[in-house]
């Protein structure tokens, strides 16, 4: 529903698309600012990911997103970007994702939004068609990776610069691992004002415990959830909780697992919005 065509653009599209001469996008490619490739007759081709990225990285917008394929989904409602991105996880499908979600970002929604109000709620409706064990799960899993894949490069510009005195933020999640994605969103709400370590899904406690203090954290976004947890989670949050205290690093606590687990000095929050809310106002 939201694959853009074609997949790499010339820059006659681009220059059409951008409102601007084509001279102008020929002269961006040779500056290095808008990456390009070239076919062996020495055409420059422009991939839709690279061009997100520019338009992003300098704040120029699209004229006319026809040019480039985006007439039929720019502006569409945000249950038409969720099916995008539903069908594309339970297909496995990477650049269907890719595409959906530079689609949104193009036009005009944040990554916190995209998040938020399109990719967790998809990842849900492939998720409640699974009833462990199931050939579901795999597609589960796949989902997960796909995720796990996209965000880096659909979400975040290249060659960003954080802040002098950001946030530096560890990600785990020591939940039921096929309900995990939420840390990868988590660290999309904040890629603008925070240094990210991402350490993933079902994630050892030496190891959540051992990375704090090297990466000289000051923010743990930890993540439960799931029909079940580990014989051990509840061993396992406390100790971490008691490591993080010890170093100050502040404790943000995510999911239905982690909803009986967080006790005094971490907070439990109930969407990304409000995790990037609360990390900002502590700033």
């Amino acid at each position: 529903m939201c694959e853009l065509a074609p997949q790499h653009l010339s820059t006659v599209a681009v220059a059409a698309a951008m409102g601007v001469g084509e001279s102008s996008v020929k002269r961006w490619v040779d500056m290095g600012v808008l990456s390009a490739t070239k076919t062996p007759g020495g055409h420059r081709r422009i991939s839709v990911g690279d061009l997100y990225r520019f338009l992003v990285s300098t704040g120029k917008t699209l004229a006319d997103p026809s040019a480039v394929g985006l007439s039929n989904e720019l502006g569409a409602s945000i249950s038409t970007y969720r099916a995008a991105c539903r069908d594309a996880l339970a297909l496995g499908d990477p650049r269907a994702l890719e595409s959906a979600i530079h689609i949104m970002r193009l036009s005009g929604m944040t990554g916190t939004s995209v998040t938020e109000d399109v990719l967790y709620p998809a990842f849900g409706d492939v998720r409640s068609s699974c009833s462990h064990p199931s050939e579901e799960c795999r597609i589960l899993h796949r989902a997960l990776l796909l995720i796990q894949h996209a965000m880096p490069a659909a979400l975040f510009p290249g060659n960003r610069t954080p802040p002098n005195g950001c946030l530096r933020v560890v990600y785990a999640d020591i939940g039921y691992e096929v309900d995990a994605a939420p840390t990868f969103f988590a660290e999309a709400s904040l890629w603008d004002v925070a240094e990210g370590l991402q350490l993933g899904v079902g994630v050892p406690r030496l190891v959540i415990e051992g990375a704090l203090e090297p990466f000289r954290a000051d923010t743990l976004w930890l993540s439960a959830s799931g029909p079940r947890g580990r014989s051990d989670l509840e061993a396992d949050w406390s100790s971490i909780a008691t490591r993080a205290a010890a170093l100050n690093v502040k404790v943000y606590a995510f999911g239905n697992l982690a909803e009986r687990l967080t006790s005094g000095g971490q907070v439990l929050v109930t969407s990304f919005s409000d995790f990037r809310a609360r990390t900002l106002s502590a700033l």
